[in-house]
């Protein structure tokens, strides 16, 4: 059965900047026509199996955790977290779900609560959890050390996560398939060209190296 979790020590330190007196609790009342989806949701892949388990889960249970959305001029409400049960309900023909509204003003801080969200679950994978602080970075200009801050990590790991967006394509798609792990990813950066960086990359797999194995290997490729 699907245990009901707590809210994750970033979305505790983001929701009270929130709070101002119009946020709610609406137990199901919010029909499920009236969600739309959040465009900058970090997370891009869904599981297959992870979803079976999830709506047969609240099919089970019903949705034990609410989903966050923000109301909208329109009077829609547009997700903020929850993409997972959200997909969940609309295969399963729910008419309403259960929601928190908050009072989220901002596209900045729409992603910054859903990637904090995501973060604290441990839900998104290297790559996807890299993009969405350099979309932090790059279109809403905050600095590394402020994207720490609000996701409740060191600012050294925010540096090392952003760096991985520098491998070349098929790295990122396989340390996004969990081929490989971010710490060899972070390994492959130090070499000096694509050839060998996806040249090792196959080494890697084909010999299923560990990433001091990887890093020893890297070592001795620039000592040559």
């Amino acid at each position: 059965k699907m245990k009901k979790k707590s809210l994750g020590k970033g979305l505790r330190a983001l929701i009270p900047a929130y709070e101002v007196g119009n946020d709610r609790y609406l137990d199901g009342a919010i029909s499920l026509s009236k969600i739309i989806p959040n465009p900058n949701q970090p997370r891009q892949k869904f599981h297959k199996e992870g979803m079976e388990e999830l709506i047969n889960s609240i099919r089970e249970n019903g949705i034990l955790q609410p989903l966050t959305v923000r109301e909208t001029e329109a009077g829609h409400f547009e997700l903020i977290a929850g993409e997972r049960r959200y997909r969940a309900a609309k295969k399963l023909g729910l008419e309403t779900v259960p929601v928190y509204v908050i009072s989220v003003k901002t596209d900045v801080q729409m992603l910054e609560y859903a990637l904090v969200e995501n973060v604290q679950r441990e839900d998104l994978d290297p790559i996807e959890e890299a993009e969405g602080y350099a979309l932090l970075s790059g279109k809403y200009n905050l600095s590394q050390k402020d994207i720490a801050k609000k996701v409740g990590k060191s600012r050294v790991t925010v540096t090392n996560s952003m760096r991985l967006l520098k491998l070349p394509s098929e790295v990122r798609a396989h340390i996004r398939a969990g081929d490989v792990s971010s710490g060899h990813g972070r390994a492959l950066l130090t070499l000096k060209s694509k050839t060998l960086i996806k040249n090792m990359l196959h080494r890697i797999i084909k010999n299923q190296l560990s990433v001091r194995q990887t890093e020893d290997l890297v070592k001795s490729q620039a000592a040559v």
